[in-house]
């Protein structure tokens, strides 16, 4: 009778310590849905910790670095999620992706090679053969002459992000979140600001870095991928969701004129989907289309790449995928 009192008290000891466990993956689970990556992965790793369902919590945390755009940090997860259900033959192609990125090609392509030797799913096997074709090439690349020098512009650059230069009007454009502020829960850094500083080719002025203002920046949403028409009237950038309820699902292009010597409020540009991620854009050389990214309804999978047609009063129309 004693053993059998003993046997209930420790079944309940373990159902106790499970239960902070598994509200952790739920939550996780939740956060990851919302895209909030960051707050996924640490919840992901609590459970973990206490042993619940380690191998999909691995994957998970794998997969929230992946889609956050950390995919070098995704490789040790991915290993410790071999052989859970969550895994799969999708777990095989992202594992392989990340061995990939982090320069570990013979081992990327012989999980790449047993993917498309033992799978039955088509999409996949034709996934697995385009990365092993980059492989492939990998050789091939390396040994290409390069007739470019590629340096660090130090003087810009900090331990933050510094992406998407754009050179006009004596001035460098680029995106960053070099001075801190509030924490984007998708990637676990600071949102991003647009700034721009006087430069002679990559002699560039400091005193004179600024960003580009409230009314383009926002420190509740990211900011980025500026672009400029050839006639210098002409702005467009990508601006991301400030979370409100009468906002914007994902992120949105804005444009902005340069009228009476100085830029106009951005408004969001009426072909931008107010429920898609819209990115990237960039005007062609006689500035009557606008190309850009975009996840919308309709395309061939993840983002493509769509034009826009711009008319003789600078309104923008006629959206179509390429």
């Amino acid at each position: 009778m004693k053993y059998f009192l003993w046997c209930i008290v420790l079944c309940g000891g373990l159902l106790v310590a499970c239960s902070p466990a598994k509200m952790a993956m739920k939550k996780a689970d939740k956060e990851y849905k919302k895209e909030a990556f960051d707050v996924a992965i640490d919840l992901y790793q609590k459970a973990a910790d206490k042993n619940y369902d380690v191998h999909r919590a691995y994957f998970m945390i794998g997969e929230s670095y992946r889609r956050s755009n950390r995919l070098q940090k995704a490789l040790p997860y991915y290993e410790k999620a071999k052989g859970s259900e969550g895994y799969s033959e999708l777990g095989a192609l992202m594992y392989a992706k990340a061995l990939k990125v982090n320069a570990n090609y013979t081992e990327a392509e012989a999980v790449l090679k047993g993917l498309m030797s033992t799978s039955a799913n088509d999409s996949l096997v034709d996934a697995a053969s385009r990365e092993l074709e980059v492989l492939e090439a990998v050789d091939n690349i390396m040994q290409t002459k390069s007739y470019f020098a590629v340096k660090n512009l130090e003087a810009i650059n900090t331990v933050a992000a510094e992406y998407s230069p754009v050179f006009f009007d004596g001035q460098l454009y680029f995106t960053s979140n070099r001075f801190g502020g509030k924490i984007y829960e998708n990637s676990g850094t600071p949102f991003t600001d647009i700034y721009h500083v006087k430069t002679r080719g990559a002699n560039v002025d400091m005193e004179s870095l600024t960003s580009l203002g409230n009314d383009f920046n926002d420190g509740n949403v990211n900011e980025g991928t500026i672009a400029f028409a050839p006639n210098g009237q002409t702005m467009v950038f990508a601006k991301g969701n400030n979370g409100r309820k009468n906002g914007t699902a994902h992120v949105n292009l804005y444009v902005s004129r340069f009228l009476r010597g100085k830029w106009s409020e951005p408004r969001m540009l009426r072909i931008s989907d107010r429920q898609s991620w819209d990115s990237s854009p960039a005007f062609s050389a006689d500035g009557r289309t606008l190309y850009f990214a975009s996840n919308r309804k309709g395309g061939y999978g993840g983002a493509d790449i769509y034009a826009a047609s711009i008319d003789g009063r600078g309104r923008f129309g006629n959206v179509r995928n390429l």
